[in-house]
């Protein structure tokens, strides 16, 4: 199994994981409904985050030119956060691209580093 496979799996069982856990936030003193509610409603905010998140990571893992290994994604509310190292300029902007035509991502804060050039 290649690492792509590796990575794509790895965030499929964590979204698959994810409701449980999202749901079991600690309660607080309103009554039982709107508690209901708002728990509901937290749980799709961050289920959407985590599927866009998912969707961005997937994207990275098939391309062979970005390696979803040394790209870190964090998704919060409609805005990817790219960081880590990559190969050159070109990769980064590409991880950029890559990021804005995810559908549910708006903006992108690109902190990609460019790996220093070690010919010499």
């Amino acid at each position: 199994m290649n690492n792509k496979m590796l990575k794509i799996l790895t965030v499929s069982a964590s979204l698959l994981a994810a409701p449980a856990t999202l749901l079991a936030a600690e309660a607080n003193t309103q009554e039982p409904d709107r508690q209901m509610q708002n728990s509901a409603n937290e749980a799709s905010g961050h289920m959407s985050e985590a599927w866009i998140q998912t969707k961005l990571e997937a994207a990275f893992a098939a391309d062979d030119q970005l390696s979803a290994w040394d790209i870190d994604t964090e998704v919060q509310g409609n805005t990817a956060y790219l960081s880590g190292t990559v190969d050159s300029e070109a990769v980064k902007e590409l991880a950029e691209e890559t990021a804005k035509n995810i559908e549910g991502i708006a903006d992108v804060e690109n902190k990609l580093q460019v790996k220093a050039d070690q010919t010499s």
